[in-house]
């Protein structure tokens, strides 16, 4: 993990949960892994990394052969894994290389798998990149257009009231974190009243 950025180092740490109890389902790497386990978030047995490429799969695989890799699309493998009754996620990072206006509705689709479990998500859009430029006071209004969100927050979802914007390159992005109804934290802010 690239950690040359210090607001995207301070993001991680303060939106990843420090000793998740269940399952940590993650875009991964070995990177992404390695650091899961360094700072105690989680272990192998928990540690659910998703790749949709079979070349970067089969690499990750080969460099942490101990852990649980998946091949396909995050949303697709933990419904699988949902329907299968094998599911059982604390924490889920979607860090998404999309604007809010693309990653609302995938976003939403995984805030509702989860809903029944006590599990945070954490979301990384695009704010700043050919085109799109958006400002972190925005993120949660454009979310608020898809009906799956709406749907969410009104089945009790919250969120934080902080967020983590960083840039990489010529990129910025931005983290937000939500928490499932299971979840009672009191740092929340009520957005779609």
């Amino acid at each position: 993990m690239n950690w040359t950025c210090p607001i995207k180092h301070d993001a991680r740490e303060a939106t990843i949960p420090p000793n998740i109890q269940c399952e940590y389902w993650a875009l991964g790497s070995p990177e992404v892994y390695a650091w899961a386990v360094q700072t105690g978030r989680t272990d192998a047995s928990r540690f659910h990394g998703v790749e949709i490429n079979p070349t970067t799969y089969a690499h990750n695989v080969s460099q942490c052969p101990e852990t649980n890799w998946h091949l396909g699309d995050l949303y697709a493998v933990m419904e699988q894994h949902y329907d299968r009754g094998d599911f059982d996620p604390s924490f889920v990072n979607v860090d998404l290389f999309q604007s809010v206006e693309t990653a609302a509705n995938y976003v939403a689709h995984i805030m509702q798998l989860v809903t029944d479990f006590e599990a945070t998500v954490l979301a990384n859009f695009v704010l700043k990149h050919r085109g799109c430029n958006d400002t972190p006071g925005m993120l949660l209004p454009r979310l608020a257009r898809e009906p799956l969100f709406r749907a969410a927050y009104r089945n009790g979802w919250t969120w934080s009231d902080r967020y983590y914007q960083y840039t990489r390159k010529n990129t910025t992005m931005c983290s937000l974190t939500f928490f499932s109804p299971k979840i009672d934290n009191p740092n929340l802010c009520a957005i779609l009243e």
